[in-house]
């Protein structure tokens, strides 16, 4: 679904992190990625919703073009010296990252409120295991890494030195010396 060959280190695109008071207040991570069916990557998401709704429900046409590909951060804080845990959802709109509002009933009922926004620029990937990346807003500019643990899971974490390799850095973590 994901254009792998376009998510390769220098790709660029738009990020937003969307603060979600729902059943439980969380953090949303929201990457530009490139797709073969917007339909096809917005199904998941399109199943959920009402079609009238305050959010925006951009029309999903059967070609390519480009999505918010999403994580769910329990901790709605962006990780310091410690990695949070960041879960895969659906993909939503593009139009998706600007919206503001309440939601007012059924499936992610809340309020959703914009923490920062911008550009991103990838800077390393191992496609669908880890994705190191640049964030570029005026509220962020700093590094981060997303590495798949098992399922939907990924760590979110920031990253000191971009030339440091992911198993590195994971070892550092381990030892506690991360910082």
């Amino acid at each position: 679904m994901y254009v792998k060959e376009k998510m390769i280190p220098g790709y660029q695109g738009r990020f937003v992190v969307q603060r979600h008071f729902s059943h439980a207040e969380h953090f949303d991570l929201r990457l530009q990625f490139e797709v073969n069916s917007v339909s096809r990557a917005l199904a998941d998401y399109s199943g959920k919703r009402p079609k009238k709704g305050v959010e925006p429900t951009a029309e999903a046409p059967d070609k390519p073009g480009v999505i918010l590909r999403s994580w769910a951060v329990p901790r709605h804080q962006f990780p310091t010296n410690k990695p949070l845990l960041a879960t895969s959802t659906e993909d939503h709109a593009l139009a998706y990252a600007k919206f503001e509002g309440v939601i007012p009933s059924g499936y992610g009922k809340g309020r959703v409120k914009i923490v920062a926004e911008g550009t991103y620029t990838m800077d390393k990937v191992d496609y669908d295991k880890k994705y190191v990346f640049t964030l570029n807003s005026k509220k962020i500019k700093d590094t981060f890494a997303l590495i798949k643990t098992e399922g939907k899971n990924f760590l979110w974490v920031r990253v000191k030195n971009k030339k440091a390799c992911i198993s590195s850095i994971l070892r550092e973590i381990a030892a506690g010396c991360y910082s």
